[in-house]
């Protein structure tokens, strides 16, 4: 077979003689491919996801019931979202919001934390106002409807194993605690207003519907004293992958030495046709 012909196979037998006389530097390609993949794999800094699923409180319908004064005796259901959980609505709105990230920016334990949360083992967040912390929440957390209830599975990676976990239990609590807050305050606001109101009015049926209005928000108060989740229920608490999700070592090795073959033909290719040139 002429020189030519090496150089321009034209069949499958051609192609694989080709191949074969150019083995090394094909097997040197993969082996170049194989040792960038290596030096990805240790340079990539790797990231253990954590899970938590969420759902509304079951409690729902009880607790409305007592707070409007109807003692129902049924058997508490899942509330369906969105009518009937304004209050998981809110947290799931508010996970990644504002108020969470400037906790979090204030939190000495926590901010060093997220600081080393890189792609890269040498690099670095730089977090310089909560705005940047509420960012990398938006980028970091997710949410995710499990089926088609009404529950949420929320998920988060972090070098850090341990962290990822201890992260995602610190989110439900500290959004469940500013709704609580949120709420109780503005209860605390009606109940005064409601307060003022009914000793200014003289009308007896003002003053029943007033006294009614008042009894309903303080009995909201009463439940917003309890030490119980206000706005979710934990359904599985946050547990963490025993292996790293990222980065992918089989399809980072396999990508890179396949491209490393890919470039042994190319550099096969192209010494051949220099020498017949």
């Amino acid at each position: 077979m002429t020189s030519s012909a090496l150089s321009s196979p034209q069949t499958l037998p051609e192609l694989l003689e080709w191949l074969w006389k150019g083995r090394l530097v094909v097997l040197g390609g993969l082996l170049c491919g194989m040792l960038f993949g290596t030096v990805l794999l240790m340079s990539l800094r790797p990231q253990y996801e954590a899970s938590m699923i969420v759902a509304p409180v079951s409690e729902d319908q009880l607790r409305a019931g007592f707070v409007e004064g109807r003692f129902v005796t049924a058997p508490a259901r899942e509330v369906q979202v969105p009518l009937g959980a304004p209050d998981f609505i809110r947290f799931e709105q508010s996970l990644r919001g504002a108020a969470v990230a400037s906790l979090f920016f204030s939190m000495e334990s926590v901010r060093p934390k997220l600081v080393e949360d890189t792609m890269w083992r040498w690099g670095e967040n730089r977090f310089e106002r909560y705005e940047d912390v509420m960012v990398y929440l938006g980028r970091a957390v997710s949410i995710d409807p499990v089926g088609v209830t009404a529950s949420r599975r929320i998920t988060y990676r972090h070098p850090d194993p341990d962290f990822a976990a201890h992260m995602l239990q610190l989110i439900r609590k500290i959004d469940d605690q500013l709704i609580r807050v949120a709420v109780r305050n503005q209860t605390d606001e009606k109940i005064q207003w409601l307060k003022n109101e009914l000793k200014k009015t003289l009308n007896p049926d003002h003053r029943t519907a007033i006294a009614e209005l008042l009894m309903m928000e303080e009995r909201r108060m009463m439940l917003l004293t309890l030490d119980a989740p206000f706005a979710v229920d934990v359904i599985e608490d946050a547990a963490v992958l025993p292996r790293p999700v990222v980065p992918n070592v089989y399809l980072i090795l396999g990508v890179s030495s396949i491209l490393g073959m890919l470039g042994g033909v190319l550099v096969l290719g192209w010494r051949q046709r220099k020498s017949a040139s």
